[in-house]
């Protein structure tokens, strides 16, 4: 099974603020997100998963939390007690692909484990207290795929796709 990570990140690593929410709203990247994960497992932190009710059409979400009594929003979605034990919960079911979506303590848990990164730079700097975490400069990923987007009268900054496979 892939592990992927996918997130939104500005240039100074923002994906987020501690009190919620993302600090843009750019149809392309939500598009582009749903697109990748259309069909696929994904592996979201508690806070991260009820901020983003509504969004599950044919995703299936794992919610990581710490909380033993935590009871998801819809059947069928599934709660783990660790990032390791979600992947586990996917891989029994047979996923192809399970991706890790946020929040910011996962995707630092996430980047040992994980084959391809799906990054969306954004190309302005946001208010925010949560950050991708750093992995250009470990030597461990290369960059295999990039596809550059101009702001436009829907998407207020220009962005970046980016692929990056793990090496070796």
């Amino acid at each position: 099974m892939k592990v992927s990570m996918i997130a939104a990140m500005d240039r100074n690593r923002v994906i987020g603020s501690s009190s919620g929410g993302i600090p843009w709203n750019l149809p392309r990247d939500r598009q582009h997100f749903r697109d990748q994960t259309r069909g696929n497992w994904m592996a979201l932190g508690r806070s991260t998963y009820e901020e983003m009710e509504g969004w599950f059409s044919d995703q299936s979400p794992v919610i990581i939390t710490s909380q033993s009594d935590y009871r998801p929003f819809q059947i069928g979605h599934r709660v783990s007690s660790s990032l390791q034990k979600g992947i586990q919960t996917a891989r029994e079911n047979n996923a192809k692909e399970l991706f890790i979506a946020g929040g910011a303590s996962l995707y630092e848990k996430g980047l040992k484990s994980a084959n391809r990164l799906l990054i969306t730079r954004i190309n302005t700097k946001s208010e925010g207290d949560l950050l991708f975490p750093e992995f250009e400069s470990t030597g461990s990923w290369a960059i295999t795929y990039l596809e550059r987007w101009p702001a436009d009268s829907e998407n207020s900054f220009d962005m970046t796709f980016e692929i990056w496979e793990r090496r070796g």
